[in-house]
């Protein structure tokens, strides 16, 4: 013989907060008396009235991919020992659903040049109180909201940002290209030098190129000489380093020839 004992003592569960489109769950309360099956219900509109959740009978509800029209809802469970026990409701808890941050990234400068920079700057809303940042859609470091760009890290850049709610919230922001800006200038840095510099120039085709870069001595004597080969793979402004630290002082000249077309270009670097 079953004896069913009166429910009593339902311990309630307790509100709780998701982020849009995560989940949320609620456990269930304990009861004594018993024995008994459980029936989650939901409420739309305050408490007036409430609906069973289908299939969800366990000590666990669990709310998958959360909309914001379930924002403020309401939870509770019925404790029911049949046949002569009845039935008991826990008290209800509320859900409560935060919007994702709304994620933007921005910078004044948008095409570089060699020793140019541009600061990248996020904002959140909700604040955010954590950043993560990734270029051409690998992780890079930084964990504040901002991203200082030059000629060696274009790409595309795209943060993901923490807000302050409780759960705190993800989100990402558009995504944002940082790129050159054609120039035809034979860029030489630093100048006046110590020795070592790098000479750069704006190269971006889907043909291949080859460029000789020749050193020149004041006397017009050739110092030194190197050859590279571009392609349509290879960053605008190749970085070619020379080192000239052992030689004398003085006014050096740098002459790129393009092989294939024959144009020159040229510049000075001081070493001092």
């Amino acid at each position: 013989m079953n004896v069913v004992t009166p429910l009593s003592n339902v311990a309630n569960p307790v509100n709780t907060s998701a982020c849009l489109g995560n989940t949320a769950t609620f456990t269930s309360a304990t009861v004594t008396g018993g024995p008994f099956v459980r029936q989650w219900q939901e409420s739309v509109n305050s408490g007036l009235t409430w609906s069973n959740i289908a299939g969800a009978t366990g000590a666990t509800l669990t709310l998958t991919n959360v909309t914001q029209i379930m924002n403020n809802n309401l939870y509770r469970v019925n404790y029911t020992a049949a046949p002569c026990a009845g039935t008991i409701s826990s008290a209800s808890a509320k859900l409560t659903v935060n919007p994702l941050p709304v994620v933007t990234i921005s910078a004044p400068d948008l095409a570089l040049t060699p020793g140019s920079t541009t600061v990248i700057t996020g904002s959140s809303s909700p604040a955010a109180i954590s950043w993560s940042w990734t270029r051409d859609g690998a992780p890079i470091a930084g964990t504040t909201n901002t991203q200082t760009v030059n000629i060696n890290t274009l790409g595309a850049y795209q943060a993901t940002a923490v807000d302050n709610q409780t759960p705190g919230c993800t989100a990402k922001s558009n995504i944002l290209v940082i790129g050159s800006e054609s120039s035809d200038r034979l860029w030489i840095y630093p100048n006046p030098t110590t020795g070592a510099f790098q000479a750069r120039l704006y190269f971006q085709s889907d043909f291949s190129e080859k460029r000789i870069v020749t050193i020149y001595n004041s006397a017009g004597q050739e110092i030194t000489s190197q050859r590279y080969n571009l392609l349509n793979i290879t960053a605008p402004y190749l970085q070619m380093d020379f080192d000239l630290s052992k030689l004398a002082r003085g006014t050096y000249v740098v002459k790129v020839v393009h092989e294939f077309t024959g144009k020159i270009v040229s510049g000075l670097v001081l070493v001092q």
